[in-house]
């Protein structure tokens, strides 16, 4: 079945494509009904077609990837500002733990990546148990309790020992400033007291960084 059509000023014919039995499947853009004025035509068409699904593959993948730097470049600004209220008001803000952990939810739930969430809540549960018995003797104080399992929240178990190393780096690093440097720092009963949330937050940062580089 064939009629005749002008398009453009060109006589032209629309024709249905011929189908065949066990031939493959067609794409949407060669399959339907359409103008077959001249060959050259049906070839521009059919390449544009194909360029702009590219094009759209291309630019989805894109899209991700410049999400991930958008929520990372987020994520070191906030840890660059409990950083600043540990170093100057000695506390870690529960609203930005909040934040932190509610960020994580929001991120694998918009990603469908459950199975991620899942494990990492497990490790950061299990981390928080133990970071406040840690508390209760007073070891360390429960605003870095919390941060620490955040921390885990957002690295998982395949950054934790990456993370951990990364921590007693800076941890060392600032007891010696806060001992011979005049770093900020707090005595308690002869001992000395340091904010720990800048050394989580390096040792936080420095995993990231070595994670997009390296890992």
């Amino acid at each position: 079945m064939a009629a005749s059509c002008t398009y453009g000023g060109v006589e032209c014919e629309r024709r249905a494509a011929p189908t065949c039995d066990g031939a493959l499947p067609q794409p949407w853009y060669r399959s339907a009904e359409r103008l077959d004025c001249t060959p050259v035509a049906n070839r521009i068409i059919e390449y544009a077609c194909e360029c702009a699904v590219v094009i759209a593959v291309r630019l989805s993948v894109f899209s991700a990837i410049y999400l991930d730097c958008f929520i990372t470049v987020v994520l070191i600004a906030a840890l660059i500002w409990i950083a600043r209220e540990d170093l100057l008001n000695f506390r870690v803000s529960n609203k930005a733990i909040i934040g932190l952990s509610a960020s994580f939810v929001v991120v694998c739930l918009a990603s469908d990546r459950l199975s991620l969430l899942i494990s990492h809540a497990l490790l950061s549960l299990v981390a928080l148990i133990v970071l406040f018995c840690a508390f209760a003797v007073r070891v360390i104080g429960g605003g870095d309790a919390k941060l620490l399992s955040i921390a885990l929240l957002w690295l998982g178990p395949e950054h934790m020992l990456t993370f951990a190393l990364l921590l007693l780096v800076a941890v060392i690093a600032y007891a010696i400033g806060a001992r011979f440097c005049d770093f900020p720092s707090r005595r308690l009963n002869d001992s000395l007291r340091i904010p720990l949330a800048p050394c989580v937050s390096a040792a936080w940062i420095a995993t990231l960084w070595l994670s997009y580089s390296f890992l």
